[in-house]
């Protein structure tokens, strides 16, 4: 039996951000700071690294770093329009996928504690505890706030420590990005890959493909996570169990 479930949160309990919307985005915020959209986003892309470290400060500070790589020198009024579109999309985005809820519920409620160990910038922690998952969660663990990300060892050990579990009573659900699930398995963790036919059309960084065990849906994942879980039967449980069966043959 496994005591905890640790989650992906993009692109595993909400939708993953779509590459199309995601350079809509990009494009709005370079309008908002007067810069390129191309220079902003190329800027963008390649400052991933100091975005998901928390290198960059806030959320003003990073969007502000980005237009100055991009050759525009932003006001503060400029940056704070544009922080507050990266907020709003982000915000708007933490939606939790059809059954979500439910699989959490189920979870709980037979005593499994739920981390969350997310890849992210620094605008969606605040987003996150805003959301109506944040209160199903026992730990969550931000790349931008824990200055490490997936697959480094120290942020799966930080979320199960949190937990009270040692990794090899983890469970680790994510859709595979940033070799989260190999770097989960290296840990002691049984890695469970989500795998959603959309996943094409996703933004995604790092693709793992390490699927050991796999669902392609939130229906099966729950009943997945349902059997992983579940107690196993105790010694006079078992006794039970073959006495019944004595009696009925």
């Amino acid at each position: 039996m496994k005591r905890a479930v640790i989650f992906d949160l993009l692109g595993t309990l909400v939708a993953p951000y779509d590459r199309s919307d995601y350079r809509r985005l990009l494009a709005a915020m370079a309008k908002a700071v007067m810069v390129d959209a191309e220079s902003f986003t190329h800027a963008w892309d390649r400052c991933y690294e100091e975005r998901t470290l928390g290198r960059l400060g806030d959320v003003k500070a990073m969007i502000g770093h980005i237009a100055d790589l991009a050759g525009g020198k932003p006001d503060d009024a400029q940056l704070t329009g544009a922080a507050r579109i990266r907020q709003e999309f982000t915000t708007t985005r933490l939606v939790p996928r059809a059954g979500v809820v439910e699989m959490l519920t189920d979870l709980r409620s037979s005593g499994v504690v739920l981390g969350l160990l997310s890849d992210c910038s620094i605008d969606l922690p605040e987003a996150w505890r805003a959301s109506t998952l944040a209160a199903m969660f026992d730990v969550a663990a931000f790349s931008a706030e824990l200055g490490v990300r997936k697959p480094d060892p120290r942020s799966y050990r930080w979320v199960s420590d949190g937990l009270g579990c040692k990794p090899i009573e983890c469970l680790y659900v994510g859709d595979g990005g940033n070799g989260e699930l190999t770097g989960a398995l290296h840990v002691g963790m049984t890695p469970i890959r989500l795998a959603f036919a959309q996943r094409e059309a996703a933004w995604v960084v790092g693709d793992d493909d390490y699927a050991a065990i796999s669902a392609g849906s939130i229906s099966q994942l729950r009943g997945l996570l349902g059997d992983l879980t579940r107690p196993e039967p105790s010694g006079h449980d078992q006794h039970a169990s073959r006495s019944a069966r004595d009696d009925n043959t």
